[in-house]
Formats: structure tokens, sequence, C-alpha cells
């Protein structure tokens, strides 16, 4: 079967569109013939070289975490799938390929009115978004969350629940053109970080306060901005280091005299049944994929390049026939 992968680190161009053994089913697993893969960020920082590879990962490697498509072949022991399901899979270790086998556990129903291109985007940004603004942020109605580049994927997917939850959203973007499309999905107030000082503009926005909480996967200098953004006894969900840099230095007793907490965010901590949650909010419409653009498999330097040059909003993906 056809996959992507690459032999080193570097830029796009080292990725590869060749021929790798046939995907097999196992026990408790399904295995998918896939109709299209999310593009994700930390896929990029693993072929740059400037994120690690996951445990038990090494080169040649065949990015990717999520897909959808149909189920080709269901493994022993597996119950509740049959062949010809639409699904999706997510948590996985590869998926840039035609044919991806995924544990059971990992697999769920496509809801009937989401595509199969719309259902492979879903994952990264609602299982983080979830995890951050529910699980571990406890955000609740009434309070104001300030959301760092709000239209990524997983910023925009915490804007829509935290909106959905009846928080005040204000979110971060690098350009005008994208804090306007993220108001579509609820945004409040949108403030251009080029254009303005981070923190006097959540004041201003605030009062004065600051915000109950900050959803931030960007780290390095913004993670001690999105410290001084908080009000008295507000929390920082961390959950990502976009910007490269992996430590961050802080004064310990702010926290105290602030009451404030700095909190870790696991995607994969979201349990099954919050996942069909967040399945039966999408087939509601309570919430929505955000799918800017497309690439078919073998052009997925293509979809690299456009999210590292900056241009996405939302989440691309590859597609195959």
């Amino acid at each position: 079967m056809k996959a992507v992968r690459y032999h080193e680190t570097g830029g796009p161009d080292v990725l590869r569109y060749e021929d790798v053994p046939d995907a097999t089913v196992g026990e408790d697993e399904v295995l998918i013939k896939a109709a299209a893969v999310g593009v994700n960020f930390s896929e990029i920082g693993r072929r740059k070289g400037v994120f690690p590879l996951p445990p038990g990962v090494s080169l040649p490697n065949i990015p990717g975490y999520e897909c959808a498509g149909v189920a080709e072949e269901i493994g022993p022991g597996v119950e509740g799938f049959a062949k010809g399901d639409r699904v999706l899979a997510w948590d996985l270790a590869h998926t840039y390929m035609e044919y991806v086998t995924a544990p059971a556990e990992r697999v769920f129903k496509v809801p009937d009115n989401l595509s199969l291109a719309d259902a492979a985007v879903i994952s990264a940004p609602f299982t983080t978004g979830w995890e951050a603004v529910v699980s571990r942020g406890n955000i609740q109605p009434g309070e104001t969350v300030l959301v760092q580049a709000a239209a990524s994927g997983v910023g925009i997917g915490a804007v829509q629940i935290a909106k959905h939850l009846g928080a005040t959203v204000i979110g971060t973007a690098s350009t005008d053109e994208k804090l306007k499309w993220a108001k579509w999905y609820g945004l409040d107030h949108g403030i251009n970080y080029t254009t303005k000082n981070l923190v006097d503009e959540v004041k201003r926005l605030t009062g004065g306060e600051g915000v109950d909480a900050v959803v931030d996967g960007v780290g390095g200098d913004v993670f001690n901005q999105s410290l001084e953004c908080l009000k008295m006894g507000g929390r920082l969900l961390t959950y990502g280091v976009a910007s490269g840099v992996r430590t961050a230095e802080i004064t310990v007793p702010r926290l105290w005299f602030g009451n404030q907490s700095i909190i870790g965010v696991y995607a994969n901590m979201i349990t099954r049944d919050e996942f069909n949650r967040v399945l039966y909010m999408l087939s509601r419409g309570d919430l929505r994929a955000t799918l800017d653009r497309t690439w078919p498999l073998h052009e997925a330097a293509e979809a690299h390049r456009y999210i590292e040059d900056r241009k996405v909003k939302g989440k691309v993906a590859l597609t195959l026939e």
C-alpha cells in the first residue's frame, strides 16, 4: 500500500510518498480504509526534529494521529462495528497511509451528518479542547477565558467548547482575518498580538481584572504573558509548545500571592464517553468541524508548508480516493 513517511528529519521535502507493507488487523483491532487524514502541528515538529518522536517510534516514520474512513476488516474480539461502517480513529502512531490499523477502543462511528473529511480533523481539536476547558479547566458559565492561537485547530475547538458552556471568550491570532473567522465559531473578542499589547488589551477588556482561565498551546514567551493575564484565583491550562520552546521560567511566589494554578492538559485522558458526547454535540451542530483545506495524500508536503507558513485556519486534511 501507499504511505507518506520520512527517513530523516528536515523540511517538507523529506516527506516521501512510497510503498510500505500492507496493514494487517489483529485481535481487538479494526482495519480502516482511510478516506481522509488530519494533519497536526505536532507532526510537523517531529518531521523537523524539533519535537521528539512518540515512545517506541523510530525512523523511517509514517506521521499521523487521526483519520476517518470505512471499516475494511474487523478483528477477533471486536464488538459494535461491522465492515462498511463509517468510522474515525485517533491517538494513533501512524495515519498518513491508505489503510490504518487502530485499536477498537480508539475507533468511533461517524455521525451521519458529518463528512469523512470533517471527521478526520475533529479529534485533536475537541479532545484537547475538552480536556482543557471541561475536565481540567472546569470553566463555568459567566467566566472569561483567553484562548491563545484561537484560529489554530485546538484553539478554535477550545473557543467553541468554552462558548457552549456560557463563557466569554477572548482569543489571540496573528491577523485580523483569522480573528474575524474565529468569531464565526463563537469568539467574543479578538486580539491581534502583532499590533496590540496582549496583556494590556486583556486587562482593558476585563476592566483591569484579568481572565479566569487561559488555554495556551504556544509556550515560550506567551506562557508568561498568559500568567500575567490571569485574575486572582485564575488558572493557566497548558497543552502544547507551538513556539518550539519547551521550558519556561517563572517566579513561584506570583502563584502564591495570586492564588493561581498552572495545569497540564493531556488530550489522551479524555474518556470514551466524553468523546461520544463530543460526537453527539457535533451531530447536533453545537460544535462544528473547521476544515480549511485538503490535499491528496501524495501532496502531504504542501499541507505541511501551508501550516508552517501560518496560513491555516482550523485544520487541514489529506484525502485518499
